[in-house]
């Protein structure tokens, strides 16, 4: 059984602004200022959150630390790389791994993956499960650390200052 922890980091896609939703100034207002002032605040903060969205970001950074041997593999997105190039170069290396362990996977990672994938018509040579209530073979640290609420606070420094054990401790209980 060969197992992975991996990563994806996302930006916002500038050929996607075009598409974004138009947005409304906040009801009540009367004084035009203070109605474009606030218009400005809400395309600011909707370009600032494109990279968090799997239909209007790119994929920038994947990577891959396998657990066995410790061995960290990235790809990302430069000049002369595509999204297309990437995806392929990530679906290639995750081929050989057979459980998968993330952090907030289930919610951003594999989605965006996925999306992207679909988006370039790119065929993902693995599946890896968003069953949610499941460590099928993907554990979401995520999602176990917080007993399954998506709504729970909690980043991964947060966890890191908490957890009173090493990630590998964990990682072996869930196997």
């Amino acid at each position: 059984m060969r197992i992975v922890a991996f990563d994806l980091e996302t930006i916002a896609n500038p050929a996607m602004i075009e598409f974004l939703p138009a947005v409304e100034p906040r009801g009540g207002l009367k004084d035009p200022e203070k109605i474009k002032a606030d218009i400005e605040e809400k395309t600011l903060r909707q370009r600032e959150e494109m990279g968090l969205d799997k239909w209007f970001s790119l994929i920038c950074c994947a990577s891959f630390k396998d657990l066995e041997s410790g061995d960290i593999v990235s790809f990302s997105l430069a000049e002369n790389m595509d999204e297309n190039k990437l995806l392929t170069e990530i679906w290639d290396h995750l081929h050989q791994y057979t459980r998968f362990v993330s952090f907030n996977g289930i919610e951003f990672d594999v989605p965006v993956l996925i999306a992207h994938s679909a988006i370039h018509r790119i065929q993902p040579s693995v599946d890896i499960s968003i069953k949610k209530y499941s460590n099928a073979n993907h554990a979401d640290l995520r999602m176990i650390l917080n007993n399954w609420d998506r709504y729970a606070k909690g980043n991964f420094d947060f966890f890191k200052l908490f957890i009173p054990f090493r990630l590998p401790l964990l990682l072996r209980n869930l196997m």
